[in-house]
C-alpha cells in the first residue's frame, strides 16, 4: 500500500476512441477508470448533468457524491477559469523551469486529494484518466503523490471529423474546420507536454482495434505492469472485454450502451475517407502518424 500510485493520462483529440480504451484498461486487475476526471473541476460540464458510467449523475452516484461534495467551491471555480487552452504554454514553461506559482501548486494539491480518495476507494495501482485536456494533463503531471504517464491516443483526422459532424447524446456537433483545428491543437500539445520526459507512449486507435491484446500488452509494459493481465480480462475472439460497471465521468454516450462488456467492432478501424478541405490542415501530422496514401491507407 506504500507504493507510488500511477496516473495514466490519455491525451489526444475527442472522438478518438478514448472512452472505449479507458474502459477496457479500467477493467484490468489493479486499474480504475475515472473517465474524464476534469469533469469534477469544470462548473460548466457539471451543470450539464452528464451521467456517470453507472447511469446516475455525479450528485447521485454512490462512488462520486462523497468526493464531489467535499470539493471547495472556490477551487472548482478557479480550475474552471484556468484549466483552458490559453494557459497551456504558460503552464508548460512554468513546469519546464521548475517555477510553478503557488496558486497552481494549491490547485494540484486539490486534484491530488481527489485522486488519492479514488485510489483508496478502488484499491487500484493505476488510475486511468481520459480527460485529454492538455492543460489538465500538465496539472496532473505536476503531482508529487502520483507517477504520471501519458498515453497519446491518435486517430485518423478524417474519421474524427466525420464523427464530430453529427451530435451524439451530450456531445455536440463541431464544424469540420473547428474539429480540424482541435485535432491539430490537442495532438501538438500532447507531444509538447511529453518533451524531455520518458513516460510517453503513442497509440493509434486503428492499431488498437485491429490488435487490441497486443496493444494493451504494450501499454502495460510501458506502465511497468504485468502484461499477462490482458488475457485475464479478454473474452471471446480477443475483441470483447469484460469491464464490469465503471464510474467513469464524461466521455462518449456509448458507455451507457455497453455497461459491463466492451466489444470492438471491425468498422471502427476504418479511415475517414477522402481528404476534405478541412482535413488538409491536418496533413503534416497525418503523415507523421503514418496515415499515408491518397485515401489514408495505414502503414
Amino acid at each position: 500500500m506504500g507504493e507510488t500510485r500511477k496516473i495514466l493520462f490519455i491525451a489526444g483529440s475527442g472522438r478518438s476512441g478514448s472512452t472505449v480504451l479507458s474502459r477496457v484498461l479500467g477493467g484490468l486487475d489493479g486499474f480504475v477508470n475515472v473517465g474524464e476526471g476534469f469533469y469534477l473541476f469544470n462548473i460548466r460540464r457539471r451543470q450539464r448533468k452528464v451521467p456517470c458510467g453507472c447511469g446516475q449523475t455525479v450528485e447521485e452516484c454512490s462512488f462520486w457524491r462523497g468526493v464531489a461534495g467535499t470539493l471547495p467551491d472556490e477551487s472548482v471555480q478557479w480550475l474552471t477559469r484556468r484549466v483552458r487552452g490559453r494557459y497551456f504554454f504558460y503552464l508548460w514553461v512554468a513546469r519546464a523551469c521548475g517555477r510553478i506559482p503557488t496558486a497552481w501548486r494549491q490547485a494540484v494539491s486539490t486534484v491530488e486529494e481527489v485522486y488519492s480518495e479514488v485510489a483508496a476507494r478502488s484499491d487500484a495501482r493505476v488510475i486511468v484518466d481520459s480527460s485529454k485536456n492538455p492543460s489538465y494533463g500538465l496539472v496532473l503531471s505536476m503531482s508529487d503523490r502520483f507517477s504520471f504517464y501519458m498515453l497519446h491516443l491518435v486517430r485518423d483526422a478524417r474519421a474524427v471529423l466525420a464523427s464530430w459532424g453529427a451530435p451524439k447524446g451530450w456531445l455536440r456537433r463541431k464544424s469540420a474546420p473547428r474539429a480540424s483545428v482541435t485535432w491539430l491543437w490537442r495532438n501538438v500539445c500532447a507531444e509538447l507536454a511529453s518533451a524531455g520526459r520518458g513516460r510517453y507512449f503513442r497509440l493509434r486507435w486503428e492499431d488498437f482495434v485491429l490488435e487490441p491484446q497486443a496493444c494493451l500488452r504494450d501499454v502495460l509494459t510501458f506502465l511497468g505492469e504485468d502484461p499477462r493481465a490482458v488475457e485475464r480480462g479478454c473474452k471471446g475472439n480477443g475483441k470483447e472485454f469484460w469491464v464490469g460497471l465503471q464510474h467513469d465521468l464524461g466521455g462518449n454516450p456509448a458507455k451507457l450502451e455497453q455497461t459491463e462488456r466492451v466489444r470492438l467492432e471491425p468498422g471502427a478501424s476504418r479511415a475517414g475517407g477522402p481528404m476534405s478541405s478541412s482535413a488538409w490542415l491536418c496533413l503534416p501530422l497525418l503523415w507523421r502518424y503514418g496515415y499515408r496514401g491518397p485515401s489514408g491507407g495505414f502503414r
